[in-house]
């Protein structure tokens, strides 16, 4: 995942690391596909800016509690 915002600062996040904003606006900027499997972590929620495309034999686990949410 990565962030651009305030006097085009950018930064590559590991996508498990809280995400901080600076500067005035925003943009965030994601990866088009799921190429691994991947779980949401107990006790969060994620989000994606899609649309979005889970590779063949890839599997994205929500537990119970959590939330995926493509917009």
């Amino acid at each position: 995942m990565k962030y651009i915002g305030g006097d085009i600062v950018l930064k590559t996040l590991n996508v498990r690391e809280p995400l901080t904003l600076d500067g005035n606006v925003p943009i965030y900027q994601n990866a088009q596909s799921v190429n691994a499997d991947y779980t949401i972590s107990d006790n969060t929620n994620a989000m994606s800016a899609g649309p979005i495309t889970i590779a063949s034999g890839v599997t994205v686990t929500v537990g119970t509690g959590e939330t995926w949410t493509v917009v």
